[in-house]
């Protein structure tokens, strides 16, 4: 886990964003993505997003923004398959064979199987740093318990990234830019250009057209982010909105994440971020922009 260490929880807005930004670089430094939030543009989109009238928020509160947004972060982080994935499947596999055959024979085993399977599992490209390579699957025993009559068969795991040619992608903030958008949608709040904004801010100097944003989100349809903001608007009320904007609402967020972790923070459920990496993936680049067109990785 990447928590930023910190030596007390934010204690004020100042604070909390100082702490915010470095989150974010610190999950995306394992993704090696090298664009750091900009932190005023960051308290702008926020200000604007709220969009306060008679000192009632007529937008998004910030702190569901930055929920949303710490949680695209997290959860959206597309890696390289490397040799670590492969080792620990091949310390699963020999643990799991030493259950049924002595140990010597167990490592083996698994030592003839190694490199067939690294380049096999290799082959496979990419994964997401917080969820794995793969959808999880049904054990072979339930699977004869609720299909009686199928023929058995054996069954390849599913990615949880697409598989794709080219560079990697970082989704995460044209992600948190259109589930925000969608929210505003929700409330009737014609305020387009805040979500740009914090797509802006989040990409900090790398500059982000409106044409290019569309681009990037234009496969996150309503239909595709409905399930996301539903269960955020959700968890965040549950947990996080009696705190308001006070400073128990960031300490909240500090000890939540330093304390239990962001798989139980966060929504991350493996069957929907495959939908939603999908949707994203089936997005068309901009017209002219080649796949090898940038030395550096570009989402």
């Amino acid at each position: 886990m990447a928590e930023s260490e910190s030596p007390h929880p934010p204690r004020t807005r100042d604070e909390a964003l100082v702490w915010v930004v470095q989150q974010i670089w610190e999950w995306r430094r394992d993704g090696d993505v090298p664009w750091k939030p900009d932190r005023s543009r960051l308290a702008v989109a926020l200000d604007d997003l709220e969009l306060r009238r008679n000192g009632q928020v007529a937008g998004i509160a910030e702190g569901l923004v930055v929920y949303i947004v710490l949680a695209c972060e997290w959860l959206l982080r597309v890696g390289k398959i490397g040799p670590g994935d492969v080792e620990g499947m091949l310390v699963a596999l020999e643990d799991a064979l030493a259950e049924r055959m002595a140990p010597e024979l167990a490592f083996w085993v698994t030592e003839v199987l190694a490199k067939p399977l690294r380049d096999k599992v290799t082959k496979e490209g990419r994964k997401l740093l917080s969820l794995g390579i793969y959808l999880p699957m049904v054990r072979p025993i339930l699977r004869q318990l609720f299909a009686l009559s199928e023929f058995m068969r054996r069954l390849p795991p599913d990615r949880i990234v697409p598989a794709a040619r080219g560079r990697i992608p970082w989704p995460a903030p044209w992600v948190a830019g259109a589930l925000v958008r969608e929210l505003l949608n929700r409330r009737r709040v014609d305020l387009a250009q805040p979500a740009l904004k914090l797509t802006q801010a989040l990409f900090g100097h790398r500059q982000v057209k409106p044409a290019e944003f569309e681009a990037q989100t234009r496969g996150l349809t309503p239909s595709v982010l409905a399930w996301w903001v539903d269960v955020f608007e959700h968890r965040y009320g549950q947990r996080f909105a009696p705190a308001g904007t006070s400073p128990e609402l960031w300490a909240a967020f500090y000890s939540d994440l330093t304390v239990l972790g962001p798989e139980s923070v966060f929504p991350s459920d493996p069957d929907r971020t495959r939908e939603l990496l999908l949707a994203y993936a089936a997005v068309r680049r901009l017209r002219g922009q080649k796949p090898g067109e940038h030395s550096r990785r570009k989402p």
